[in-house]
């Protein structure tokens, strides 16, 4: 989207992109935990002006996962 817009260059947007990469590498381990957690993160930043904010945070306090994550 960067690049497209011509707000970073190529050169930076895969720099950026390696980044990610890294950090993703790290924190979670498999595809399914990081859907989980671009999903969740994607609601927490739309929820308008905190309204749902208090729902948000009892469902992700009561989600349980095992060590896999496959229960999710």
């Amino acid at each position: 989207m960067g690049v497209l817009n011509n707000w970073l260059s190529e050169e930076e947007s895969l720099w950026i992109q390696s980044r990610i990469h890294l950090r993703a590498l790290r924190y979670y381990s498999n595809w399914r935990q990081y859907f989980a957690g671009y999903t969740f993160g994607r609601q927490y930043w739309q929820s308008p002006e905190d309204d749902h904010l208090p729902l948000l945070r009892e469902f992700l306090a009561r989600k349980e996962y095992d060590d896999s994550g496959n229960d999710m």
